[in-house]
């Protein structure tokens, strides 16, 4: 029995160590995302005053050209960029 509790405790402490190691890569995928205005258009680099696409158009190609990257290596759009 006591063996069966020691395996309880080794599994416990993976999947702690497993969640805190997935919520790490998230702060990091979020840090590495975060868009900050540069003073041009994230996606047709034109220059804008504010935000970081020059209008709705842009920010959607965007998006749109991110899932097909994603869809065609498979990877989430927030790493390929």
């Amino acid at each position: 029995m006591s063996n069966f509790a020691d395996e309880v405790d080794l599994s416990s402490c993976m999947e702690e160590a497993i969640k805190e190691l997935a919520i790490e890569g998230i702060r990091q995928m979020a840090r590495f995302t975060s868009r900050e205005h540069t003073g041009k258009c994230h996606y047709c680099e034109e220059p804008i005053s504010t935000g970081i696409y020059c209008d709705a158009d842009c920010a959607a190609w965007h998006r749109e050209e991110q899932a097909a990257m994603a869809r065609k290596f498979g990877h989430r759009p927030s790493e390929l960029e």
